[in-house]
């Protein structure tokens, strides 16, 4: 069976090193609004790429969860059990309830099998094993499927982190751009142009 996750490519690989850097929100207040807004941009378009690598983290946590499981109450791991649950495991809310955020772009460049550029050199490596294939589960040791969850768990954790840091910056500009129109610093009519 393949558990085979799709990666997602992002064009310049250093923009979300650029965009967690100290000084990214340096001086907001000097920018112009254009320039806010690309920045916000820029951040809503690599928070649904965290998102989007997130969720397939979970989904491949979720079933290799569900599978060892299985072997481990002695059902030996049964795929094609497996299959036939996968709607009732790829169910499951992965996020607490709550307002949540509306999203602005539904998904990331996916075209790519290569491990997701979007991540600084030292993490690239851990998100292409994170998401690599697993060929056959039924021939891999109980030990390995544990090392691989918890590989996930650790890489999906600072997926997390990052994307936490993402909504912050998010807010920041957000909240920027929404003072100017408050303090008339911003004309309404512009955005209309």
């Amino acid at each position: 069976m393949l558990l085979r996750l799709p990666c997602v490519l992002m064009s310049d690989d250093a923009r979300l090193e650029r965009i967690l850097a100290d000084d990214y929100l340096d001086d907001l207040s000097g920018l112009s609004m254009e320039r806010l807004r690309e920045m916000r941009k820029e951040c809503q378009e690599i928070e649904v790429t965290l998102s989007y690598i997130r969720r397939l983290l979970h989904a491949k946590l979720d079933i290799l969860q569900r599978y060892l499981d299985q072997r481990s109450e002695g059902g030996g791991g049964d795929i094609a059990l497996l299959l036939e649950q996968m709607p009732e495991i790829l169910a499951v809310p992965s996020r607490p309830p709550g307002p949540g955020r509306l999203p602005v772009y539904l998904s990331p460049d996916t075209e790519s099998d290569e491990p997701a550029d979007v991540y600084p050199e030292e993490l690239r490596g851990e998100v292409a094993v994170a998401m690599k294939t697993v060929e056959d589960p039924e021939l891999s040791e109980v030990e390995d499927l544990k090392t691989l969850i918890e590989s996930l768990k650790v890489t999906e954790s600072r997926v997390s982190s990052q994307r936490r840091e993402i909504h912050t910056r998010i807010d920041t500009l957000q909240m920027e751009i929404v003072s100017r129109y408050r303090r008339g610093l911003a004309n309404v009519d512009a955005l209309l142009r």
